[in-house]
């Protein structure tokens, strides 16, 4: 459908806007289980079976026991992949950072629906949810690709969503609008590559200002790092009174999805100990303070430079007058508040329908409009006398 629209110039596919949106699992909220809970529950499907299996009857049990042999057996089949996903989310959960780790009982899964992940969804209510990702035309209403996630942000998302725009229509957008979720150095990187234009804001939403919200800066202090200043030539920070910092190590640091690789540079501590902006810039003086740079950072730079211009803050605009438009037309119109089926195929399967009937409707709406006449040539037709 999306190669039959670009052969009616519908539109030339160049300009495009990513978008993502929560949208909660077929799945209860307030019967999450732990691993304890898992297992009490797997011991008494197992006991329920058996009884059957010795031609006992099943006296009264909890609400979510299976009454029959086949629900029971049904029942143990799902559990079992209930407890793969339970043991990929303690293994993901302990190689977290000390500090970002949960207590083990406190890492949860759906039985409903283990596919899903746990999190808060736009009215700030924590349950099990599905990432619906969009990549949207901008010079039409037409969508050009979809996907349906096991995540709750936009990591590593951009790459996968262009090549299957490319798959469907038969190239990449020349120009991509994004929100600050996917602006990262690795969907950079990517855009880089594949000669995509990245518009976005850097480390704040479209609200952030709006809001009050400060900048982005170290927990560790009130000057944040925009406020040094990158020579290029010299390859090394300037800090606001004016003092070069140096290169003192390298170190790599795991992101969500990728590592990358950072170059510290140390202001010296003599100019720490007597600067007059050492309560706001850094706790310990006696070290100086550092200040890190990710390798090519300089494509983030030239993307914080790009979104300055006026050119792009007025492409920039129409993001929200187009795919987050289709968001408020499936959960309002079409009744997307919620999954009608449980696992992610069959949530995949549900926003694939919704598309697909949506660019049915766009290339129709399309078809019905008025053909403009042809251009007069000027030349007069000449009268054929039978």
């Amino acid at each position: 459908m999306l190669q039959v629209a670009v052969e009616e110039q519908m539109t030339t596919a160049q300009r495009a806007a990513l978008d993502s949106s929560s949208v909660a699992a077929a799945a209860a909220r307030r019967q999450l289980v732990n691993e304890q809970r898992l297992q009490a529950r797997r011991e008494a499907i197992a006991e329920a079976l058996e009884r059957l299996a010795q031609g006992q009857t099943l006296a009264a049990g909890p609400h979510w026991l299976g009454r029959t042999p086949d629900g029971l057996r049904r029942q143990k089949h799902r559990y079992q992949r209930v407890a793969e996903v339970l043991r990929e989310r303690l293994a993901a959960n302990a190689q977290r950072r000390a500090c970002d780790r949960k207590p083990e009982d406190k890492v949860l899964v759906s039985p409903s629906d283990p596919e899903s992940v746990l999190s808060r969804d736009k009215l700030n209510v924590f349950r099990p949810l599905y990432s619906v990702q969009l990549l949207r035309d901008l010079d039409s209403p037409l969508i050009f690709s979809y996907d349906v996630l096991r995540q709750n942000n936009d990591n590593g998302v951009l790459g996968p969503m262009a090549e299957r725009m490319t798959d469907n229509v038969g190239r990449k957008p020349a120009q991509l609008l994004v929100d600050s979720g996917y602006v990262s150095l690795q969907h950079l990187e990517f855009c880089e590559q594949a000669g995509i234009t990245l518009y976005g804001p850097c480390q704040e939403n479209d609200f952030s200002l709006e809001n009050g919200k400060k900048p982005q800066s170290n927990q560790h202090t009130e000057l944040p790092k925009s406020a040094f200043r990158w020579l290029a030539q010299e390859r090394t920070y300037q800090c606001p009174e004016g003092h070069r910092l140096r290169f003192t190590q390298q170190q790599t640091q795991r992101r969500a999805d990728y590592t990358v690789t950072l170059d510290i540079f140390t202001c010296p501590a003599e100019h720490c100990l007597n600067c007059p902006r050492q309560t706001a810039c850094t706790r310990t003086p006696r070290k100086g303070r550092s200040v890190s740079r990710m390798q090519n950072e300089e494509l983030l730079d030239a993307l914080r430079a790009r979104m300055q211009t006026a050119e792009a803050k007025q492409l920039y605009r129409l993001r929200s007058r187009t795919v987050e438009l289709n968001y408020a037309d499936f959960k309002e119109h079409r009744g997307l508040r919620r999954f009608h089926a449980r696992s992610r195929p069959r949530a995949t399967t549900e926003i694939g329908l919704l598309v697909l009937t949506h660019n049915l409707l766009c290339v129709e709406s399309h078809r019905r409009q008025p053909r403009a006449p042809p251009p007069k040539t000027g030349i007069p037709q000449t009268l054929s006398i039978a």
